[in-house]
């Protein structure tokens, strides 16, 4: 994927977002490592605070059950909260679900999944910007200099 295809990507998912009301949501939560580029444009147009978790699933290309680590200040300021949890790809669908699993044992009101792409294969259909064959994805922050 060339890099002018995700600025294209982050261009396109930024404005499906001009018509959300950003004050019935309370937070954005970016996945690591992904998710943070897109939670942090959203971040600032939305002007709402950008939590962090992480994930881990991907080691050099080979996928593992994916590992999803939630800080406990996190957990305690979602409590009744609408959140937005953004990640970059959903392939499998493992981190998102992983992810939401996590994040409900804070107690959240609400929780909207977003991504910027999502595999056609994905058994998770949230809401999503484009739709990728099912394709390894070469992202412009994966390249190794």
């Amino acid at each position: 994927m060339k890099d002018k295809t995700y600025q294209k990507a982050i261009k396109k998912f930024l404005g499906n977002f001009g018509q959300i009301d950003a004050m019935s949501y309370h937070c954005i939560i970016g996945i690591a490592k992904g998710g943070i580029i897109p939670a942090t444009y959203l971040s600032y147009w939305l002007n709402l605070p950008l939590y962090t978790i992480n994930s881990v699933s991907y080691v050099n290309k080979q996928k593992f059950p994916p590992v999803v680590f939630v800080p406990k200040h996190i957990q305690a300021f979602i409590l009744r909260k609408k959140i937005i949890l953004i990640d970059d790809l959903i392939d499998t669908g493992d981190t998102i679900l992983q992810a939401v699993k996590r994040l409900r044992s804070g107690g959240p009101s609400e929780i909207n999944v977003v991504t910027v792409f999502r595999k056609k294969s994905s058994p998770i259909v949230g809401k999503s910007i484009i739709t990728l064959k099912d394709k390894w994805v070469e992202f412009p922050y994966e390249k190794t200099y």
